[in-house]
């Protein structure tokens, strides 16, 4: 941005004349004044008419000055003062004009000038009040429509009031002089403007020191004026006259400070700012030229520099290459950088993207703006694609608008990035492979002290046997059966514990299928209950089915049903102590079914709820824990269940107990009408291995 000096100077000019100016218009106010006194003693009429005159002329000039200087100087105070004396510059051209000596109104009375005297008066002192308000304000952006309406609405109301109805008061009578009402209103107005005075007063250190002077006199000496029209009983009177010089004294001061300081201060600001502002950029361009001769002396070391530089540089103008470092010839595939001179940036491009570069060049050029780093295929000039990051700038080259492009290899970013994903990837899987180790690790631990227990108790049982022969060369019989039953409730505890392998090992190579029939699973359920309540019975421990359905037929498979309650089961019964009591509940959902198992045990911590039904999973890990198992048990059951369908989930309180839930949705499955024979394996049989790993308290 450049600013002109011719203009500057014009304006300086400008601002001179107007300074003589307003000392001319002093002068010729103050000569005016003069005349005005002579005048009075000669022609009293026309001295009238021409204070009125002055008067409202300089309310006028107020209300244009404040209005074309509110764009600088922005100030609420003076807008709103004048759009007030407006009113009341229209008030005293009618009170002008309502002399009967005029004849202007028809029927008019000696009264009626005296009328208008007073709204006017009063109009002046809202103004001044109401103004006062914006002091210490700026572009407060008031609604300045509205203050025009409302003071256009005053004088209509005033004129009607005054001249249709007759509604105020008298405030002369012919012979007798002013009423009461007249003097009342007067010093009433005299003492708004006293009023607005300390309020202006009060705020002085928000306005211009001679403003506020010129302002406070003005306003000062329309108390006295106030005071002259309650004492004069004729208009000729010489009371009558010094009011009227008091009023144009207020007039003049009021015009000295809003037309002179008011539209004065305004250019002296704004010669201000442009002083400043031509100040500011002429030193910036003095630093421009300063920059630009050094850069431009220096040449040959700024080539070097940017030659050598890691990124590509050229320098594009009317779609050409004129310049570009060996950096950029190197990425575009060229032998040498002078291969690039000439060339136009589209040809390394295909046609859709090459007409989108030629629309972001001319975008760049006009807006002298720039466009952020983004990975672009090219064709290189050795015929080879590559993928490389380009930025373009706007900037000025050898004082010529022109393009700088900024080009990056991004072999070594794609490098960086597929090793990071490979690293990523490789953490991943190396934690997933410790994962996998650690659970491996205990599933071995657990396994060999599972398969140690028994054998160690079955080889020191046979092992008694043995001593017993040699001591008493016969073993009593009460003794024999003891020690089988040990032997056959471990073995039964290796069975389960290889069924368990066994069955994990089919269902992660998908051999695991079900033997679905449609069937009872009230009756399925209640059979497995009934089969193992004098169990739980021997255990002291309360033992209960309830169902709230007679029959439920569905598909399931019976022997899995069997074994995942007595699975449950036989975990409800290890951790129940004598006195507790274990309940079994089917309900019927419509489409589903839920079989709970609920005891008063030990319960299970919330952190280890859903710990428990993964493989191996267990709340107590070490291996002097007080009750056997594998891990392997519930894991199994929630697989056995969700093959079927359904879902398994447990609600447990530590110290009061564990609920184990588990739904089965209600299917069918086509099958032959004949009667189907359920043949499972001997329950007491199945019992034994489900409950080998509880012994006795």
């Amino acid at each position: 941005m450049e600013i002109n000096d011719a203009y500057i100077s014009k304006f300086r000019k400008f601002s001179k004349e107007n300074k003589r100016n307003i000392m001319i218009r002093n002068s010729m106010a103050l000569l005016a004044i003069a005349a005005l006194v002579l005048l009075k003693y000669s022609n009293f009429h026309i001295y009238h008419f021409a204070v009125e005159i002055f008067a409202a002329v300089i309310s006028f000039c107020i209300f244009i000055v404040a209005l074309n200087t509110y764009p600088i100087s922005q100030n609420d105070f003076f807008m709103t003062l004048g759009i007030g004396y407006v009113c009341v510059g229209v008030l005293d051209l009618l009170h002008t004009f309502s002399y009967s000596d005029l004849n202007v109104f028809a029927n008019s009375s000696s009264d009626l000038p005296i009328q208008f005297w007073m709204v006017a008066r009063v109009a002046e002192l809202a103004t001044v009040l109401y103004s006062t308000s914006f002091i210490d304000k700026k572009n407060s952006k008031s609604n300045y429509s509205l203050t025009a309406a409302v003071g256009i609405a005053y004088m209509v109301l005033a004129m009607s009031a005054i001249m249709k109805y007759d509604i105020l008061p008298v405030f002369k009578v012919e012979g007798q002089g002013l009423t009461a009402a007249k003097k009342a209103i007067e010093y009433a107005v005299a003492a708004g403007f006293l009023i607005s005075l300390a309020v202006i007063y009060g705020k002085r250190k928000m306005m211009d020191s001679i403003m506020f002077v010129y302002i406070g006199i003005s306003i000062l000496l329309k108390v006295p004026q106030g005071i002259c029209f309650t004492m004069y009983l004729d208009k000729t009177d010489t009371i009558f006259f010094i009011g009227h010089l008091i009023k144009i004294a207020s007039y003049y001061f009021m015009y000295k400070a809003i037309v002179e300081i008011g539209l004065q201060r305004p250019l002296e600001m704004l010669i201000t700012d442009l002083d400043n502002a031509d100040s500011s950029i002429k030193e910036k361009e003095r630093q421009r030229k300063l920059l630009e001769e050094a850069i431009t002396g220096n040449e040959a070391c700024y080539d070097l520099i940017i030659d050598h530089a890691e990124d590509g540089i050229a320098i594009i103008r009317e779609d050409r290459v004129i310049y570009a470092n060996s950096t950029a010839a190197t990425l575009l595939g060229a032998s040498d950088k002078s291969e690039l001179i000439g060339r136009t940036p589209y040809e390394f491009l295909a046609g859709e993207h090459a007409a989108g570069l030629k629309d972001r060049f001319s975008k760049l050029l006009k807006e002298k703006s720039r466009v952020p780093f983004e990975e672009t295929a090219i064709a290189a000039i050795d015929g080879n694609p590559s993928s490389l990051e380009f930025s373009y700038n706007y900037f000025i080259y050898r004082k010529v608008p022109a393009i700088l492009a900024i080009i990056r290899d991004m072999t070594a970013q794609k490098e960086i990035r597929s090793l990071k994903k490979d690293i990523s990837e490789s953490q991943k899987k190396l934690i997933q492979s410790q994962e996998y180790n650690r659970v491996l690790t205990e599933f071995f631990a657990n396994i060999s002290h599972e398969l140690k227990t028994p054998l160690a108790i079955i080889l020191g049982t046979v092992q008694l046997i043995s001593l017993s022969k040699e001591e008493h060369k016969g073993i009593y019989k009460d003794k024999i059966n003891s020690y089988t039953s040990i032997m056959k409730q471990n073995i039964y505890r290796l069975i389960r514990l290889v069924n368990n392998l066994i069955d994990t090992s089919k269902y992660d190579s998908g051999h695991m299928k079900l033997n679905l029939h449609n069937l009872d699973i009230v009756s399925v359920v209640e059979n497995i209950c009934l089969s193992v309540k004098d169990y739980v019975n021997s255990k002291d421990i309360a033992f209960m089915f309830d169902t709230d359905i007679e029959e439920k037929i569905m598909a399931v498979d019976a022997d899995q049903i069997e074994r995942i309650v007595l699975n449950l089961l036989s975990n409800a019964v290890k951790f129940t102590d004598r006195g507790g009591e274990i309940q079994v509940n089917l309900e019927d959902l419509c489409d589903r079914v839920r079989i709970s198992i609920k005891d008063t045990g030990v319960g299970i911590p919330a952190d280890m709820q859903q710990v428990i039904f993964d493989r191996f999973g267990q709340v107590d890990k070490t291996f002097t824990r007080n009750r056997e198992g594998s891990g392997i048990g519930l894991s199994l059951v929630k697989t056995l269940i969700e093959m079927h369908g359904g879902e398994i989930g447990v609600i447990s309180k530590l110290g009061e107990g564990s609920k184990f839930s588990f739904e089965l949705p209600v299917t069918f499955i086509e099958e032959e009408e004949t009667a189907f024979s359920q043949v499972f394996e001997d329950k007491v049989e199945k019992i034994n291995i489900e409950f080998s790993d509880i012994y006795e308290n």
